[in-house]
């Protein structure tokens, strides 16, 4: 159905960042798990071949990998406006590069590392390098549902708030979700100043309580309910 909304009144900008290499902090690569054991794994960063939206976000042995392409911006300020107007639906294109002309969508942020996260076809991927810049078409920030104004969207594309929602009828917007997150099972992001940029993450320690929410079965890209969350 065609949700009421003011996206044709909402700015549309250019944001940029160039394809950020893999990183590992300067203590080093080994990280202490939560049984105790320590492992060394792929982390954020980089074009990630085998890990997409779609995928099980339990399938791969590794730890905050980032599914596609991670792009970053060296100036601080640009690139908050990258991770804050860059809305998840937005079109990105490459601009530099063997890829150059690719076109992309933009999928998710990541907190701390602050990346955009951006989906491509893998055939375009295989021409891609760290450094290669990608431009997006970034709108969606301060989209507002004209027939439930008290409700706040953030960070997404008003086309694909469009294909999401189910209706709004007196006030309440109704969205298919994959699962419901309890809001105990909720950790890193607790306490952010907003919800316009970064990330809030579910933990996942305790694999019996993830398995009574059916978060076993949770996708990258699956919309989800946090519960009593602010």
């Amino acid at each position: 159905m065609s949700i009421k909304t003011n996206k044709e009144r909402l700015v549309i900008q250019t944001v940029m960042g160039k394809i950020h290499h893999p990183t590992v902090q300067s203590g080093g690569a080994m990280k202490l798990c939560h049984d105790g054991s320590m492992i060394v794994s792929p982390s954020v960063g980089g074009i990630t071949y085998n890990v997409k939206v779609g995928d099980s976000v339990y399938g791969m042995d590794c730890d905050h990998v980032e599914p596609g392409v991670s792009i970053k911006n060296s100036d601080s300020s640009e690139n908050g406006a990258l991770v804050t107007l860059a809305c998840i639906g937005n079109e990105a294109t490459v601009v530099s590069g063997e890829a150059k002309g690719a076109k992309g969508i933009v999928t998710g942020f990541h907190g701390g590392i602050d990346h955009t996260l951006i989906y491509f076809k893998a055939d375009d991927l295989e021409k891609m390098l760290p450094n290669d810049t990608i431009v997006v078409k970034a709108v969606g920030q301060g989209t507002k549902l004209l027939d439930a104004p008290e409700i706040i969207c953030t960070g997404i594309d008003p086309t694909l708030l469009d294909k999401l929602i189910v209706d709004v009828k007196d006030g309440t917007m109704t969205v298919n979700v994959a699962a419901v997150v309890p809001a105990h099972l909720m950790g890193a992001g607790q306490g952010m100043g907003n919800g316009y940029n970064g990330d809030y993450d579910i933990m996942t320690a305790d694999w019996q309580e993830v398995c009574n929410h059916n978060l076993d079965k949770l996708r990258y890209g699956d919309i989800v309910l946090l519960e009593n969350c602010d």
